[in-house]
């Protein structure tokens, strides 16, 4: 067993489903930098920032009814 296996408290049969874990992890949190990247990068190109400050209270508000929502 890799010393890395080892340190982390991985079982030999547990190795394959935690790297695929792992690697779809990465990918969905690469994807999310790039996509939010461009979203923000668009919205500034697009409505410059003075609408910026307002879209942010906009995004709390619609959060914190999207989450007593689905908690409900």
């Amino acid at each position: 067993m890799s010393p890395v296996l080892r340190r982390l408290q991985i079982q030999p049969g547990e190795a394959g489903p935690f790297g695929w874990s792992a690697l779809v992890l990465l990918l969905v949190n690469l994807a999310s930098f790039i996509f939010n990247n461009y979203g923000e990068t668009t919205f500034l190109k697009r409505f410059g920032v003075e609408y910026l400050p307002l879209i942010t209270a906009v995004n709390a508000v619609v959060t914190f009814f999207l989450l007593s929502l689905f908690a409900g």
